[in-house]
């Protein structure tokens, strides 16, 4: 158990360094918290408000993406630790397809989506009159999450993204910096766990009690 706490407090040290890496390379105001409701980015929640009350600085934009199909035990969820926390949320989402498909297999129209949304399916090489809605599916994942996404960042001018992600997570992680650039829009995304094992995350939960 000793050595659980050391490996534990270890790992948070070297999130924490990530933290003070990205504060004083971006403004808190150019930055975002991506918060899914999930044991992982609940634990990046907490780093980075904790490290934020620690040394008085303003804590990041908080963004909640609403793909439209969340559990009803995540919103519960969200909205109690909103409350028990204090936080400031924004609530991100692609309005332009949820105003034609808010309930899996709908039907929506691609000529009445916008044109931002029509322009993104031709980018994907996606040539079809309709889709069912599902946001978990190729077409739905881009548009309710990715699009979502990057539409908040263009329209608040966020530099930099803090996202809970993990090596251990899928080979495609590996390869993962912890200052990773993207483009379209531009900016940073940074992952301040990406050391952290599945078996590292639960740990820290039960050690430091952060709700899940």
């Amino acid at each position: 158990m000793i050595l659980d706490r050391i490996k534990t407090r270890r790992y948070l040290q070297k999130s924490y360094d990530i933290l003070s890496a990205a504060y004083k390379k971006f403004a808190p105001r150019s930055m975002a918290v991506a918060w899914t409701g999930g044991k992982d980015s609940t634990l990046l929640l907490w780093l980075v408000r904790t490290y934020s009350l620690k040394h008085s600085i303003a804590i990041p934009k908080i963004i909640f993406i609403d793909e439209g199909d969340i559990f009803l035990q995540v919103r519960h969820f969200v909205r109690r630790l909103t409350k028990d926390w204090s936080l400031d949320i924004d609530v991100v989402q692609n309005t332009d397809v949820l105003r034609q498909g808010s309930r899996i297999g709908e039907v929506v129209q691609v000529a009445k989506l916008s044109k931002e949304n029509q322009k993104e399916l031709k980018r994907l090489g996606v040539k079809v009159k309709s889709f069912p809605f599902e946001p978990e599916s190729y077409i739905g994942n881009h548009l309710m999450k990715t699009v979502a996404l990057n539409s908040y960042l263009v329209k608040h001018n966020i530099a930099a993204v803090f996202t809970g992600i993990r090596w251990d997570e899928h080979e495609a992680r590996s390869n993962e910096t912890y200052f990773s650039s993207r483009q379209n829009p531009d900016h940073t995304r940074v992952h301040p766990i990406l050391h952290f094992s599945e078996s590292d995350v639960w740990r820290t939960i039960q050690i430091f009690k952060i709700p899940f």
